[in-house]
């Protein structure tokens, strides 16, 4: 009689727990090859914004402006569309432009007033302003809009200029950048995690502008209205033992990529600037004319 070899309950629970361990071993380096992925795919994108600016330069010889500020003769002159707006062509997003300037007058009418149809634009949905490591959907939900009219909020943006350069109606040139092209760093990364607010690619709504650019006092010191000092608003900083850490965390850059976050400079190169970076040498790359030498970054 032939018998057959079985397993015994010793055998297979053995083979069971080196599969287990072979698992968990291999989870975590699963898990670091699509975050490499996903952070890969955001700089992409950084890369295709920073393009995007170069080629506006080149056809108006200026950037863009952060904002539009339109006039107003019956009230406050509120920020409006935004720097992704006016580079949507460059963006392969010719006929969203076309209709945005159509809806608004050629963006002299401000979008998140009652237009249903600047309201419906505002919740297009453009790839390229996503970070793959955000958790967050691609609708806002941090930032609520002035307007009384119904539909989906405004589509989020990860990326969000810095106000130095990128301000109110402003009109930088490359000659303007005294300190050079590859010392100034132009946009960065905003996580929509907790109270870390992303942007909004459509710009600026009602009073402040901090939905479509990081502040420059963010980064050079101090917060608009706020007391913090420059150590309060380093990147990923989530303002928890300071008086006021809902609005650090607004007004900072962050990020979902481990350590830091990732930032296109004026001249398109894509730089992951440490969260431990020094201080001053972060402070002066966002000044586009200190003057200043920089430390390593």
């Amino acid at each position: 009689m032939n018998l057959r070899r079985a397993f015994t309950l010793i055998e297979l629970l053995v083979v069971i727990a080196i599969i287990a361990i072979l698992v968990a071993l291999l989870l975590p380096a699963v898990q670091q090859a699509r975050e490499a992925a996903r952070r890969s795919s955001c700089k992409n994108n950084l890369k295709q914004i920073g393009l995007a600016l170069q080629n506006y330069h080149d056809t108006h010889s200026v950037f863009p402006p952060g904002y539009i500020r339109n006039a107003s003769t019956t009230g406050p002159r509120f920020p409006n569309f935004g720097w992704a707006v006016m580079i949507l062509p460059q963006m392969e997003q010719s006929a969203l432009y076309d209709a945005i300037g159509a809806a608004s007058s050629n963006f002299a009418v401000d979008w998140n007033t009652d237009n249903q149809t600047l309201f419906d634009l505002s919740s297009s949905i453009i790839d390229a302003n996503l970070c793959p490591s955000d958790p967050g959907g691609a609708i806002n939900t941090d930032w609520g809009i002035s307007t009384t009219l119904t539909g989906n909020r405004a589509a989020k943006s990860n990326y969000m200029a810095n106000d130095q350069a990128f301000g109110s109606n402003s009109k930088i040139a490359m000659r303007d950048i005294t300190d050079g092209t590859s010392n100034t760093l132009f946009v960065g990364e905003k996580t929509s995690l907790n109270s870390f607010y992303a942007g909004i690619w459509m710009g600026a709504h009602k009073w402040g502008s901090a939905d479509t650019n990081v502040t420059s006092e963010s980064i050079l010191g101090k917060a608009k209205g706020n007391t913090g000092t420059n150590e309060d608003y380093r990147i990923n900083f989530d303002g928890v033992g300071t008086s006021n850490a809902s609005n650090h965390q607004k007004n900072t850059y962050s990020s979902q990529h481990k350590g830091g976050a990732q930032f296109v400079f004026a001249d398109g190169s894509v730089h992951f600037l440490s969260e431990n970076i020094d201080l001053g040498t972060y402070n002066n790359l966002a000044d586009e004319q200190d003057g200043k030498v920089l430390g390593e970054f």
